[in-house]
């Protein structure tokens, strides 16, 4: 009869416990700023609304600290599955950072120069009238022709990367390397092949090595869509009329460097706070990924190595990346001045209306002004008060 007592009571004050246990929650909310996340969220819930895009994550940091983080929508239409923080989307050509961040290790460490020509490393590589450096495939100006997304679907028959490779090698360039740039998917795939055959180490483990596991990226890993993947979002795009619908079955393998990643707000925020100071990247690699590029005669262009860069002289610098692929899109916003970092991601792909990232950059931007204001008067007024207690005293003193 005791011990039955005594059991009673323990199931009681177990089930206590659990019920007084407060609930997690799947959202981080700093008040200071809810008016600003309030407008945001307006701004997501009208996207989604208007695109038809069924579900979003979003994560705005300022000086390295997460202020705001929160899953809108549905990661499944099918199971009614909303949106958490942990929802892995794919982040289509943001992979490209990730992949500038593996050659610029490499380039520091001294196993490659990416001023070098391509032939230094592929001897090989069929010869083009123009020769290009692995900075101008960085920056997108080697002369290889833009990538459309809807082309994807065409390589799901192809296994490794050097397959992708191998399909365009003969191709002849679109333009004279370094007199212009457009986005291309294949030269970025090249920088792969280079980081592979300069490690003898296969991509996805150059990366996780280098970038992934060393800054602890635990929701970022490769779309594989035959392996079971906790939290994985669905894939959604729209028919010839407009329709939602699921998106094409997608085999990203040969394709790694530049649509092979899924990945959380909350890690791609993380991932673009080591910009904002040296750290895990060098001031040297800071640089590389923050200065616009060049071209031959003189003229800068809006990329830098893996980045976009708009930085003009009215305006505050942005360090950006704008990804898209089949059944997802994602967008990173820095801005390195201010310390902000915006990113969102989404479970369909947005060729022409883009995630309002910048837009809701702006409105935290604003009230980060407002504060900076608020100090300069708060420390005007005590610098004010602290010479007048001075004069006070001296007057005192001298009597």
């Amino acid at each position: 009869m005791t011990r039955r007592l005594i059991y009673l009571c323990l199931v009681v004050l177990f089930f206590t416990a659990c019920s007084n246990r407060e609930k997690p929650t799947d959202r981080i909310i700093n008040r200071q700023y809810k008016t600003e996340i309030l407008e945001s969220k307006k701004l997501l819930r009208d996207f989604l609304f208007t695109t038809f895009t069924p579900g979003l994550s979003v994560s705005v940091s300022y000086n390295n600290e997460i202020i705001w983080s929160e899953g809108l929508g549905l990661a499944s239409k099918e199971l009614n599955a909303p949106v958490s923080r942990g929802t892995k989307f794919r982040i289509g050509t943001t992979t490209y950072v990730f992949t500038a961040a593996l050659l610029a290790k490499l380039h520091y460490q001294g196993l490659l120069n990416i001023d070098s020509s391509l032939y230094a490393y592929i001897p090989n590589y069929p010869l083009l009238k123009h020769d290009f450096s692995l900075r101008m495939l960085g920056v997108c100006s080697a002369g290889f022709r833009p990538t459309r997304t809807t082309d994807l679907q065409q390589y799901n028959v192809l296994r490794t990367l050097k397959e992708y490779v191998s399909t365009f090698e003969n191709d002849e360039l679109s333009y004279e390397p370094d007199t212009y740039f457009a986005m291309s998917d294949f030269g970025v795939s090249l920088l792969g092949i280079v980081a592979e055959q300069v490690t003898q180490n296969n991509y996805d483990k150059l990366l996780n090595e280098k970038i992934i596991e060393p800054l602890a990226l635990k929701n970022t890993l490769f779309d594989n869509a035959t392996m079971i993947t906790p939290q994985r979002s669905d894939f959604y795009s729209v028919d010839y009329i407009a329709r939602l619908v699921n998106a094409p079955a997608m085999n990203f393998s040969a394709l790694q460097p530049v649509h092979g990643l899924l990945s959380t707000a909350d890690d791609l925020n993380y991932f673009a706070q080591q910009l904002l100071q040296p750290g895990f990247f060098t001031i040297k690699e800071l640089t590389l990924f923050s200065q616009k590029h060049k071209l031959k005669n003189g003229v800068e262009i809006g990329r830098s190595f893996g980045w976009h860069v708009i930085d003009d002289n009215n305006m505050p610098k942005i360090i950006a990346s704008i990804g898209n692929t089949i059944g997802g899109s994602s967008a990173v916003v820095i801005y390195p001045d201010q310390k902000l970092v915006v990113t969102v991601c989404s479970n369909k792909a947005e060729e022409l209306s883009e995630l309002p990232a910048n837009n809701i950059a702006k409105l935290f931007l604003k009230k980060l002004q407002m504060q900076a204001d608020e100090k300069a008067i708060d420390e005007a007024n005590e610098a004010e008060e602290s010479a007048v207690e001075e004069q006070i005293e001296e007057f005192f003193d001298g009597e």
